[in-house]
C-alpha cells in the first residue's frame, strides 16, 4: 500500500509549468541584472538603448528558460507522468543540481570573459582552451577562483531546493477532457513564443543580430545571452573561408590602391617589389605592447599622466595618432603584423589555423639580418610559434627557458626583465651584421602582475582619472605605469650601447581595450573604435633619424595599422623587398594621397575603415554609418555625405574580400 503523500499545494500542470518557467526566468533576469551593474556598469538603465538592450535580453533569457523547463512542462502534460514526478525526489535533486550547477558556471565564465576581452561568452573561448595550462594558470591567477566556484556552488544549491519544492508539488489535471487539452495546448504556446523569442510581422526569430542594434559594445553586450551567444558563435566559428568572386571583382581597385607591378586579373598577383636604398641599413626592432590602448595613454585628453616616458619619447620621435589594431586579439594582432594581413580567419585565430599558417611575409625579405622574436612567456601560446618559425627563415624565438629572470606570472618573465635581457643579447653581438628583432611584452594584462622594482613606486589612482581614461581600478593603471616604465629603461639601456646608435625602434599596442574612457569625442565614439586604438612611435638615435629622413617631434594623423609595420620597417631598413599582403610603407609617397586603415575579424565582428578625418563603421549586419573622428557630436554623416559614404563602403568591402582571399592563397613558394 502507498503511504499518503503530503499535500502542499494542488495546482494544474499550466500553473505548475508557469511556475516553473518563471523561476528560471527570475534567476537568469537576476544574473543579467548582475551582469548589468556589477560587470558592465556605466551604462544608464534610464537611457532608452540600455533599456531597449536589457528587453531583447530578457527575450533571449525566457528562451533559454523554456528549454531548460522543457522536459519538466512534457512530464506535467502527461497526467500518469505528473502524478509521479514529486515521488521522484532524488531524481529530480540530481538534475536539477547539474543543470543549475552547469548555467552557473557558464555564467561565471561569461561574466570573467567579459572582463578579460570586453564581449559575451563566445566561440573564443575554445581557442583559449586548446592552452589549457596557460589559460587556466591565467584564470587562477587574475581571479579568485576558490570564491567564485562557492558562490557557484551555493547559487546552485538554493536554486535546486527551490526546484525540488516545485517537484514536490502535486499536479491534479482537470478531469475535463477539454480543459486539458486546452491547458496542454496554452502551454505549447507559451513554450514556443518563448522559443521564437518575438511577436512579428516577419517570419524570422530572434537571433543574435537584434542585440547588435547599436555601436556600443556595452549595450550589445547587455542584450546577449552568454548561451545562446556560445551556441550562435560556434556554429559561426566553422564557416567558410573566402568568396572568389568577390575577390576577384574587387581585384582592379585593389590593385591600384597597393600599387601592384603588374596587375594580372587571371593570376590576381598582389606582389610589388621594392628596389633598395642608397642609405644605411639599420637594425630594426620592433616592440608589441601589450593592450597600449591610446584613450588610456598620455596621447589622450586628460590632467593625468599615465605613461610620462612614451609622452616624453615622442618629442624625440615620429608620433603616429591615427594608428590601429587590424584585428583582435592578441593573437590577432600579432597574426596581422607578422603576415601583413588582418586576421579575418572565420575558424579561430589564424595562428591555430594549418590552412592559413603558411604565409609569405615581408619579415623573411631582410636578407643578411639575423632574427629575433622575444617573448616573455611561451610561443606555444595560440600556436603563433608556427606563424613565426614556419614563415621566418632562421629566425630565432628566445621564449620561456631563454631567459634568466624568474617567471612572475602565466606569461612569463616581466617586462623590465625581458628588456634587460634583450638588451643583453643585443649588446654582446659581434659583427656588424644587422638584427630584426620582435619583442612582445605581456606585464599590462591580467593579473597585472607588478614585482618589486627598484626606481619604480605605486600610484594612486584618482576618481577623475579612472573615469576619464577608462581604468577599471588602481592595479591596471600602475600596470600601464609600470610598462612605461619597462620601455623607457630599455631605450636607456639601449642608448647606452654601441647597438643603438644604430637602431630604429618601432612601438605601438597590440589593441586597445573596451573600457569606457570618457576623454575622446563623440564621432570616435561612435565608431566603437576603442578597442584598435593604439599608439605608434618610430623611433630612431638623433645622427641616424636624420640620415632615415626622420623627423623627430613629428605627429603623423596618416591612418595606419599592424600590417603596414613590416614594410615601413623594410623601407627603414633600405634593403630590396617583395610585398604580397595589404600593407604599405608608410613613408612612400606613392600612397600619401589615398591612405585608409581596415580594421575587420570575425564576422561577427564589425567593420571600420579609418581615414584621416572620417570613420565608416559596418556591424555586418544592418548598420552601416560615417562619422567624423574628431565630432562632437555621435551624428551619421552619411546622408549628408552620400559620396564619401558610398566610396568608403565600397573600400571597405574590397579590403574585406581582398583580405580574405589573402589568407589562403599568399602561401609561400614551394
Amino acid at each position: 500500500m502507498q503511504p499518503s503523500l503530503p499535500q502542499i499545494n494542488t495546482r494544474s500542470p499550466l500553473r505548475l509549468y508557469l511556475l516553473s518557467l518563471g523561476f528560471v526566468l527570475l534567476v537568469l533576469t537576476l544574473l543579467r541584472l548582475v551582469f548589468r551593474f556589477a560587470v558592465i556598469g556605466d551604462v544608464p538603465l534610464a537611457n532608452h538603448d540600455a533599456l531597449h538592450a536589457f528587453y531583447i535580453g530578457f527575450r533571449f533569457d525566457a528562451r533559454i528558460a523554456a528549454l531548460i523547463t522543457l522536459p519538466l512542462g512534457a512530464v506535467y502534460s502527461i497526467p500518469p507522468l505528473a502524478r509521479r514526478l514529486h515521488r521522484c525526489k532524488k531524481a529530480v535533486t540530481a538534475i536539477a543540481a547539474g543543470v543549475f550547477f552547469l548555467l552557473f558556471t557558464i555564467y561565471a565564465v561569461d561574466f570573467g570573459f567579459y572582463a578579460y576581452l570586453g564581449v559575451r561568452l563566445n566561440s573564443v573561448l575554445f581557442d583559449l582552451l586548446i592552452d589549457t595550462r596557460v589559460a587556466l594558470e591565467m584564470v587562477w591567477q587574475s581571479y579568485p577562483v576558490p570564491a567564485i566556484t562557492a558562490g557557484v556552488l551555493a547559487a546552485a544549491a538554493l536554486c535546486t531546493l527551490a526546484a525540488r519544492r516545485l517537484a514536490a508539488i502535486p499536479v491534479e489535471p482537470s478531469p475535463r477532457r477539454g480543459l486539458r487539452v486546452l491547458g496542454w495546448l496554452a502551454g505549447f504556446l507559451i513554450f514556443a513564443l518563448a522559443i521564437y523569442g518575438q511577436i512579428s510581422t516577419n517570419w524570422f526569430p530572434l537571433r543574435w543580430s537584434h542585440a547588435y542594434f547599436t555601436t556600443d559594445s556595452r549595450l550589445i553586450a547587455l542584450g546577449l545571452n552568454p548561451v545562446q551567444n556560445l551556441y550562435d558563435t560556434s556554429l559561426a566559428h566553422t564557416k567558410g573561408s573566402y568568396n572568389l568572386k568577390r575577390a576577384r571583382a574587387a581585384y582592379p581597385r585593389m590593385a591600384a590602391f597597393l600599387g601592384v607591378d603588374k596587375p594580372d586579373p587571371e593570376t590576381m598577383t598582389y606582389l610589388r617589389s621594392i628596389p633598395a636604398k642608397d642609405h644605411p641599413h639599420p637594425n630594426i626592432v620592433i616592440i608589441i605592447m601589450e593592450s597600449l590602448a591610446f584613450p588610456k595613454t598620455s596621447f589622450a585628453p586628460g590632467r593625468d599622466d599615465p605613461t610620462p616616458h612614451l609622452k616624453a619619447l615622442a618629442a624625440d620621435s615620429v608620433l603616429f595618432t591615427n594608428y590601429y589594431a587590424n584585428a583582435r586579439t592578441t593573437a590577432r594582432a600579432v597574426f596581422s603584423t607578422i603576415t601583413g594581413i588582418p586576421d579575418e580567419n572565420q575558424d579561430g585565430t589564424g595562428s591555430r589555423n594549418p590552412y592559413v599558417v603558411d604565409q609569405r611575409v615581408v619579415g623573411n625579405e631582410f636578407a643578411g639580418y639575423d632574427k629575433y622574436y622575444m617573448i616573455g612567456g611561451n610561443t606555444s601560446w595560440a600556436n603563433i610559434r608556427a606563424v613565426l618559425a614556419h614563415n621566418i627563415d632562421g629566425l630565432d624565438i628566445m621564449e620561456e627557458g631563454a631567459w634568466k629572470g624568474p617567471n612572475v606570472d602565466v606569461w612569463g618573465i616581466s617586462d623590465l626583465d625581458l628588456f634587460t635581457e634583450a638588451n643583453g643579447v643585443f649588446a654582446a653581438r659581434k659583427g656588424d651584421k644587422p638584427f630584426l628583432a620582435v619583442i612582445q611584452t605581456a606585464s599590462f594584462h591580467k593579473p597585472y602582475t607588478i614585482p618589486p622594482t627598484p626606481g619604480f613606486s605605486l600610484k594612486p589612482l584618482s576618481e577623475e582619472t579612472k573615469h576619464n581614461y577608462g581604468f577599471i581600478g588602481e592595479e591596471e593603471y600602475n600596470s600601464l605605469r609600470y610598462a612605461d616604465f619597462s620601455v623607457n629603461a630599455f631605450l636607456n639601456m639601449a642608448k647606452a650601447s654601441p647597438y643603438g646608435e644604430n637602431t630604429v625602434f618601432f612601438i605601438f599596442g597590440d589593441h586597445g581595450l573596451n573600457d569606457k574612457s570618457h576623454n575622446m569625442p563623440a564621432g570616435y565614439d561612435a565608431c566603437d573604435l576603442a578597442p584598435w586604438h593604439v599608439p605608434m612611435l618610430i623611433h630612431a638615435p638623433e645622427k641616424l633619424a636624420r640620415q632615415l629622413g626622420l623627423k623627430p617631434g613629428t605627429v603623423i594623423d596618416t591612418p595606419c595599422g599592424h600590417v603596414d609595420i613590416f614594410p615601413t620597417a623594410a623601407g627603414l631598413a633600405g634593403i630590396p623587398y617583395r610585398n604580397w599582403t595589404l600593407g604599405r610603407d608608410l613613408f612612400d609617397p606613392r600612397f600619401d594621397g589615398d591612405r585608409a586603415v581596415f580594421i575587420g575579424g570575425k564576422g561577427t565582428e564589425p567593420m571600420h575603415l579609418v581615414t584621416r578625418d572620417y570613420c565608416y563603421y559596418d556591424n555586418r549586419l544592418t548598420k552601416r554609418s560615417l562619422h567624423g573622428l574628431r565630432d562632437t557630436d555621435p551624428e551619421d554623416r552619411s546622408a549628408v555625405l552620400p559620396d564619401l559614404f558610398n566610396s568608403m563602403r565600397q573600400r571597405a568591402g574590397d579590403i574585406d574580400e581582398t583580405v580574405k582571399y589573402m589568407l589562403f592563397n599568399n602561401k609561400r613558394p614551394k
